[in-house]
């Protein structure tokens, strides 16, 4: 009887990132964390990423990735298919839970209306001087 030995699996390109999908950013400029992106084609075997525009969102119809951390133009990263964000603020806030979260041109999150929404607010309060709160996000989030 033959064995079952883990030879054919080759660290990091064998299987997916946990929790994550690894991307390139082909976008043209450096991407900062938690920026909502598409995807928008391939480098090899991996999928390339740019900024999601919230305001045209039939021309990106299909999966939006959060970002888990910073992208130069030219790398790789790895982004997620939903992620909970904490202390973050909220323009005009504090909301209340369940207020829709919509992508701006630029792929950050942001709470006026503006054609897909990719996310929630869990709760918000204000602070003193600041805005503190919780948000679901992502394209999975906001099914």
């Amino acid at each position: 009887m033959p064995s079952v030995k883990n030879k054919w699996v080759r660290p990091g390109s064998a299987f997916s990132y946990p929790g994550g999908q690894r991307v390139y950013n082909n976008s043209g400029a450096d991407l900062p964390k938690n920026t909502i992106v598409y995807l928008n084609g391939t480098k090899g075997n991996v999928a390339t990423v740019a900024p999601s525009d919230g305001t045209t969102p039939t021309t990106q119809d299909g999966r939006l990735l959060v970002l888990r951390h910073a992208i130069p133009q030219g790398k790789y990263g790895i982004g997620q298919p939903w992620v909970i964000l904490t202390n973050i603020g909220f323009p005009g806030g504090p909301h209340a839970s369940l207020t829709p979260l919509y992508c701006s041109a630029t792929g950050q999150l942001q709470t006026t209306l503006s054609g897909r929404v990719v996310g929630y607010v869990l709760n918000s309060q204000s602070g003193v001087g600041t805005l503190d709160g919780t948000a679901v996000v992502g394209s999975e989030a906001a099914l």
